[in-house]
C-alpha cells in the first residue's frame, strides 16, 4: 500500500528520498488496519522490506524485443522459454490512475532473455529485454521466477555442451525446461471453455482512457482525504 512517485532509480540520493517517505507512510498504515480492518484492532507491526520494490528501472536490449502487441496477441514463439499473462498495468507517475490492458496468454522468447551483441550474458526479470509496455506484464514475481529458470538451466547446459549460448539448441533447453516442470506453453492444454463460460473473461475492447483525473482518480482522493481526518 505504500506508495513513492517521481522516483529514478538510478540516482542514490532520490532513493534515499524514497525511503524516507517511505517510512513516514508506515506508521499511518498500521493505524488504518488497526482502526477499520476487522481483526486488525491487536495487530502490531513485526518487519519492514528491507528493499524498496521499484516496478521498472533500465532495461538490457536483447536480440529480440517483447512488446505490448506480443502479450496482447498472445504470441507464441519457437524459442519460448516462459510464460505469463498478467495484465499490462502501468502506474502512471504523475498521479493514482492506472493503464490497465488485458492480454492472453503469451510466450517470452530465449532471445529476449540474451543480451544483444553480448557473448555469454543473460538477463531474467524486469531487466529483460521489453518494452515499457510489456514489461508492466513480466515484472510480477512469477513471470520472473519463470525466466530465472530459464536463464539458469540455458547457463548450465551451455556450460555442459561446451557452446555459446546463441548455439545452444533450443529443442534441448525446451526438453530440459519441460523435465523440470516449467511451463513455457508446451503443456498448458487447451483452454477449459466450461469454466470460461461460468466464470467469463476479462474484455478486450476497452474504452479509452481519460487521463490522471479520472473518475476512479477522483473517488480514491476523496477516500485519503475523508479517512485523514478521522
Amino acid at each position: 500500500m505504500t506508495r513513492v512517485l517521481g522516483l529514478d532509480p538510478t540516482n542514490t540520493s532520490s532513493l534515499t528520498d524514497a525511503y524516507t517517505r517511505i517510512y513516514e507512510q508506515i506508521p499511518i498504515l498500521v493505524r488504518f488496519f488497526k482502526k477499520w480492518v476487522p481483526g486488525f484492532s491487536s495487530s502490531y507491526l513485526g518487519e519492514i522490506a528491507p528493499m524498496l520494490g521499484v516496478r521498472e528501472s533500465r532495461r538490457i536490449l536483447g536480440d529480440y524485443v517483447l512488446t505490448a502487441e506480443d502479450l496482447v496477441a498472445g504470441r507464441q514463439f519457437e524459442d519460448a522459454v516462459s510464460m505469463g499473462a498478467y495484465h499490462i498495468d502501468i502506474h502512471r507517475p504523475a498521479g493514482t490512475w492506472v493503464d490497465s490492458h488485458n492480454v492472453r496468454a503469451y510466450t517470452i522468447p530465449f532471445r529476449s532473455l540474451i543480451a544483444r551483441d553480448v557473448d555469454g550474458l543473460l538477463m531474467a526479470g524486469k531487466c529483460l529485454s521489453a518494452t515499457h509496455e510489456a514489461v508492466a506484464s513480466t515484472r510480477v514475481i512469477p513471470i520472473c521466477m519463470g525466466q530465472g529458470q530459464a536463464v539458469g538451466t540455458a547457463a548450465a547446459l551451455a556450460v555442459r555442451q561446451g557452446v555459446s549460448l546463441r548455439q545452444l539448441s533450443i529443442q534441448s533447453l525446451q526438453d530440459t525446461l519441460a523435465a523440470q516442470g516449467a511451463e513455457f506453453g508446451r503443456t498448458v492444454g487447451d483452454p477449459d471453455w466450461a469454466a470460461i463460460e461460468e466464470v467469463g473473461q476479462l474484455p478486450f475492447d476497452e474504452p479509452p482512457t481519460t487521463g490522471d483525473k479520472d473518475s476512479a482518480s477522483s473517488v480514491g482522493s476523496a477516500w485519503v482525504g475523508a479517512a485523514a481526518k478521522n
